[in-house]
């Protein structure tokens, strides 16, 4: 857990155990509180583009939290909000 008031040192922190977590699949191992949701967006904007590239959209490995659910017709099933996955490929 780290606290901190500078966004220089959560990036430098963030970056590496999320650039870790994308390698291995681990969609659970970082998570991102913050008192503003707009900080967060821009947090979450600017660790996505020193992993992925400025201006990716989604990229393989890249990992998503369902705000809805999700139906999976193929194999009837239903991914539930909140659902946490990671793009495999694209």
């Amino acid at each position: 857990m780290l606290f901190s008031n500078s966004e220089g040192e959560v990036l430098n922190s963030v970056i590496k155990a999320v650039k870790n977590a994308v390698e291995k699949g681990l969609t659970n191992h970082v998570k991102i509180v913050t008192y503003h949701v707009n900080e967060k967006t821009e947090l979450n904007k600017k660790i996505h583009e020193a992993l992925f590239g400025k201006g990716s959209d989604y990229s393989k490995g890249d990992m998503l939290i369902l705000n809805a659910p999700y139906d999976l017709p193929e194999v009837k099933a239903t991914m539930e909000n909140s659902s946490e996955i990671q793009i495999k490929g694209i």
